[in-house]
């Protein structure tokens, strides 16, 4: 049995995508110095904050602050199944890096430190209007924008990992119905880091063919991708003389993925199966050559991953899959 295709590229993925805004490793850093900088108790106005738990995501964004109120926009969204959301705004009342919002059934404490927001909602209180299960609670982290590093996110439809020295993306889109004259792109990326990331150069991989390109920081919240053809059916929904051009085709962060991700692989084996554990019996479970898999642990030998169906009710696969059955990692 063949399992459906990864990830839907229906409105909700897409939205889960522009819901999301990013932070990452060395954000906070570079937050607490940089253009987004704030105290203990005061938010520069119109920085964003984002939050990526691996059941809800969203973004925070603070439209004017002093010491002593906290003016906000809040969206979040569950990252799976069945995709509750909901938008706050209000003021937050407090000093000293402590706010606190009230309303009719809803109770949010806020406490602000520099690079982040800490949101904890009085669930006793009330659902404050959000849909079942979302709950502001978490760690909102400042994003400060790209520099000379890449940050592991969502940037519209590309998603990207940077993990253990590589990294990786995949990108997934379609028009129309495939099985009645509509077209899927789907194509992962892989490169191997080097002390300047604001150039890689990176291997594409389809379910045909690969090819090589780069990967570039084109500003503060924008990465692209500069390849000599698209892969596939991509022409159909890609604007392919972009991505011929030394600059590259644009994509705007726009989401901190599950921080569960490590990388993003493609299956080369005709047939890859799924093992409960690394190196044990082969479960009935299959991906086809072409599909692309969210890494998650393991190691070169047997690499954990999750498999996201096209159709969304269905649930996720995990598990092991033997990493000679996937494309390799560049050298």
């Amino acid at each position: 049995m063949k399992l459906a295709r990864l990830f839907s590229t229906s409105s909700s993925l897409l939205l889960l995508a522009s819901l999301a805004a990013c932070s990452a490793e060395a954000t906070t850093d570079d937050a607490a110095s940089g253009e987004g900088a704030q105290t203990a108790d005061v938010v520069k106005a119109g920085s964003l904050f984002d939050l990526n738990d691996g059941y809800l995501s969203g973004s925070m964004t603070v439209k004017a602050s002093d010491a002593t109120s906290l003016t906000f926009d809040l969206s979040l969204v569950q990252d799976h199944m069945p995709h509750n959301m909901g938008d706050l705004s209000g003021v937050a009342k407090g000093a000293n890096g402590k706010f606190t919002f009230t309303d009719e059934g809803c109770k949010i404490d806020f406490t602000v430190k520099k690079g982040a927001i800490e949101a904890a909602q009085d669930i006793e209180k009330g659902d404050c209007g959000m849909g079942h299960n979302v709950y502001v609670n978490g760690t909102f982290k400042l994003w400060s924008g790209l520099k000379d590093k890449l940050v592991a996110g969502h940037y519209e439809n590309l998603a990207i990992a940077v993990s253990g020295g590589y990294v990786t993306g995949f990108l997934r889109d379609s028009i129309g119905d495939p099985a009645h004259g509509g077209a899927t792109c789907e194509f992962t990326i892989a490169g191997k880091l080097g002390a300047d990331q604001r150039t890689t150069n990176i291997t594409i991989t389809d379910a045909y063919d690969t090819y090589q390109g780069k990967l570039m920081i084109r500003d503060a919240n924008n990465i692209a991708l500069s390849m000599p053809t698209l892969p596939n059916a991509c022409s159909r929904m890609l604007q392919e003389d972009e991505f011929k051009k030394a600059e590259g085709y644009a994509f705007k962060w726009s989401g901190l993925a599950d921080p569960e991700r490590q990388g993003y692989r493609t299956v080369k084996a005709d047939k890859a199966y799924f093992h409960d554990t690394a190196n044990g019996p082969a479960r009935r479970a299959y991906v086809l050559k072409g599909d692309t898999l969210i890494v998650t642990g393991g190691d070169a030998n047997w690499v954990k991953v999750r498999f996201n169906p096209f159709f969304e009710e269905n649930p996720d696969t995990v598990g092991f899959v033997s990493g000679a059955d996937l494309v390799a990692l560049p050298r």
